[in-house]
């Protein structure tokens, strides 16, 4: 297959423009009819359906259906065509191919205001029964069910695919704010080479097929070697413009993903939509190294548990995050009720430092109360020891806070890249969460955390997909899926937000202390002045 010319500015990001909605083709192993009602006069067909039944295309167009699957089979069409597509759209035919009755297994959704009949023959027409069916989704629900969060969710997910399909190598990919995907859970043959913690770039699936995976919750691509097989006519002869296939479980597949799948040594594919709410939060990718058609059966079984994750996900995740908020408000609950029975600020958080960093999840803590610090480091109780900087570098700090705080959080997970100076301590603060205890910002409450270097595992190399060739660049899928490293320096691991608003919801409580302590001070040197 020739990989696509491209303009030398160009990178992988520009197969987001490619039209996959519209191909204008299916893959061969099946036939795909456009009807137009209420006669169900076929006005496109696959060209392949010679193969199948021995017409031409230009034997079938303007023709009723009826001429392909007889008059029985056309009425059950008719009969489910008036119920809802959404709920109701598969149906099973008996037809005659190449002098022998065979088993056909159609599905119906309506574009444009035209009838798509898609028809696959049944390759291994094994009957299942449906309460042996039913068992199986059962058990694999409660299994789901019972997982403790949302990691385990996700690779029991994987494993009750893995058995469902028997295909080679099941993942789940989660994908971040930006689109970049992670493989978080799989279940595998042990000959295949495992992605696990593997991060893809967002290019791998751009914009608009993500936009198609939040339609169609399945995709199956039988063969990815397969030759695709054009629509006639290549315009549809009522709207006049090529047929939107979104829905079409045929739909023909871009030249790049297949590209990028034959560079994966997969030859058959079956990806199954997450969504948490109405976005779309990840992936469920099967792959195979040979050639595997999968039965409607059981397509429709593994979509199925496919959306009974998609419908646990919500909830893990607000149960692992339930989880963490109990134990931040546990822990701010037991400050609350210590520190303000302490006769001092600065002794009272000494005293509880252990719990101060539990709170946050850091590694160092120091006050800065009216120029007087101390510095406490790790989960021990100590002066300027542990994982803290020294007091020079604290009060530096302090004076740069006092210039470039804006209200009375400021929080950073990459210090060194904002304040110079600290690339002298990142190993032990490259993260900062400081709190300002005073209008005038001279007490001051820091926490620290300190260097993760942060090693981003990718599937290859990212930057990768354009190739300088003889005809000029040409845009390919990267060729080599080996682990390719991006490592991070000075930078912590990221604040959350409950511990940013558990450090200010202390806050107000140590205001008070504050102003306690000074006004203590203000008259005992009162006392002393008079006496």
């Amino acid at each position: 297959m020739d990989p696509l010319l491209v303009d030398t500015s160009l990178d992988l990001t520009n197969c987001e423009r490619e039209p996959i909605h519209i191909p204008g083709s299916i893959q061969p192993h099946g036939i795909l009819f456009v009807l137009s009602e209420p006669a169900f006069t076929i006005v496109q067909v696959s060209e392949n359906i010679v193969a199948f039944f021995g017409f031409t295309p230009d034997m079938v167009l303007n023709q009723p259906i009826d001429t392909i699957i007889g008059q029985k089979n056309a009425a059950t069409l008719r009969e489910t065509a008036q119920k809802d597509l959404q709920v109701v759209n598969i149906l099973v035919f008996h037809l005659q191919m190449d002098g022998e009755e065979c088993r056909f297994e159609g599905i119906i959704h309506r574009t444009d205001r035209l009838l798509i009949l898609e028809l696959e023959p049944v390759q291994h027409d094994v009957p299942v029964a449906s309460l042996e069916l039913y068992n199986t989704i059962m058990h694999i629900m409660t299994h789901l069910q019972k997982s403790a969060n949302l990691r385990e969710l996700c690779q029991i997910g994987c494993e009750e695919i893995h058995k469902l399909s028997r295909l080679d190598h099941v993942m789940i990919y989660q994908f971040d704010e930006e689109w970049n995907g992670t493989v978080i859970a799989e279940a595998k043959q042990d000959d295949r080479e495992s992605y696990l913690g593997l991060c893809f770039p967002a290019s791998d699936i751009p914009a608009q097929a993500r936009q198609l995976y939040l339609k169609n919750w399945l995709r199956v691509i039988p063969n990815v070697h397969y030759q695709s097989t054009a629509l006639v006519p290549v315009l549809n002869p009522i709207t006049g413009a090529a047929l939107d296939m979104s829905h079409c479980t045929l739909r023909s597949v871009s030249p790049l993903h297949i590209e990028y799948m034959k560079n994966m040594a997969v030859s058959t594919t079956m990806t199954l939509s997450l969504i948490s709410g109405e976005a779309l939060w990840g992936l469920l990718v099967c792959h195979h190294q040979t050639p595997t058609y999968l039965s409607h059966t059981t397509r429709y079984a593994c979509e199925l548990v496919g959306q009974i994750v998609s419908s646990f996900i919500l909830g893990k995740e607000e149960h692992d995050h339930f989880m963490y908020e109990w134990k931040i408000r546990t822990i701010q609950g037991s400050l609350l009720g210590y520190l303000p029975k302490e006769e001092n600020l600065v002794e009272g958080l000494v005293k509880y430092s252990a719990n101060m960093l539990e709170l946050v999840n850091a590694k160092g803590l120091a006050v800065n109360v009216m120029d007087h610090y101390v510095t406490l480091g790790g989960v021990q109780q100590c002066v300027k020891a542990g994982q803290c900087p020294d007091n020079a570098a604290i009060q530096g700090l302090v004076e740069w806070l006092q210039h470039h705080m804006v209200g009375i959080v400021y929080v950073t997970n990459s210090l060194p890249e904002v304040y110079e100076p600290a690339q002298k301590f990142k190993d032990i603060a490259s993260g900062l969460l400081a709190i300002s205890l005073s209008s005038q910002k001279t007490d001051f409450l820091l926490w620290f955390r300190p260097e993760v270097i942060q090693t981003t595992t990718w599937g290859g190399d990212p930057t990768k997909s354009v190739v300088m060739e003889k005809e000029g660049m040409r845009l390919h899928p990267r060729k080599s899926f080996e682990a390719w490293k991006q490592t991070i320096y000075m930078t912590s691991l990221a604040w959350r937000e409950s511990e940013v608003d558990a450090a200010v919801a202390l806050r107000g409580i140590l205001v008070d202390m504050a102003r306690r302590d000074r006004i203590i001070k203000q008259r005992l040197r009162a006392w002393l002045h008079h006496d």
